[in-house]
């Protein structure tokens, strides 16, 4: 080998170890095993959570709004959902539930001043009902199933583990959104209700 040919493979080696000195390098986490974990995040938590209230990554695409781990309108959010929604929406329907015992528990029954005739009258034909059950039928279910939504993670959860939890849940979505157009239809059937008792009368 002539001395060009050596120089130029020992510039070589020295380019590559000057590189190789000079790009960072990230040590890949490992797992309880032992083995190198490919999904195991390069930056530690405690870095990322230095950038609060506003955490950014490292993207390839040109939209840098993807980068967006955590911003100050996500947490107010998370905050308002995760804890003003369900105390307040706790103490609303408890407190509603009281204020109706309470109610019964005072009043009690209200009979009828007059005593009952015996007679009966038809107050609601077959497609009043109808309009009636299908907003009132929707209405409980659309609630039962919203319910999970708030306090499905603090109450059903615990009691039933994730697995379970996760199957009631898409369940429990699907019948959401599929009954919210019945009630949609109950309330219109019940408005066109409104408006031609109403028209009947000016009518008559």
């Amino acid at each position: 080998m002539t001395f060009l040919a050596r120089f130029r493979l020992a510039t070589f080696v020295l380019a590559l170890l000057a590189i190789s000195a000079a790009a960072p390098v990230f040590a890949q986490e490992r797992g309880p095993d032992g083995a190198p974990n490919p999904t195991a995040s390069v930056t530690s938590q405690h870095e990322l959570l230095q950038q609060m209230p506003r955490i950014t990554g490292r993207i390839d695409i040109p939209d840098t709004r993807a980068s967006v781990l955590i911003q100050p309108a996500g947490r107010t959010w998370e905050y308002f959902h995760q804890v003003l929604l369900r105390w307040g929406g706790a103490i609303v329907i408890l407190g509603t539930v009281l204020l109706l015992a309470i109610a019964y528990l005072i009043l009690g029954r209200l009979p009828i001043s007059a005593g009952r005739s015996g007679q009966k009258v038809v107050r609601f034909e077959a497609f009043e009902r109808f309009a009636h059950w299908l907003t009132a039928a929707s209405f409980v279910i659309l609630g039962l199933t919203g319910l999970n939504i708030t306090f499905g993670k603090a109450l059903l959860l615990p009691l039933v583990g994730p697995d379970m939890f996760a199957a009631i849940s898409e369940v429990a979505k699907y019948i959401h959104n599929f009954t919210s157009f019945a009630f949609v239809a109950g309330l219109l059937l019940i408005m066109v209700i409104f408006f031609r008792d109403n028209l009947l009368e000016k009518v008559d």
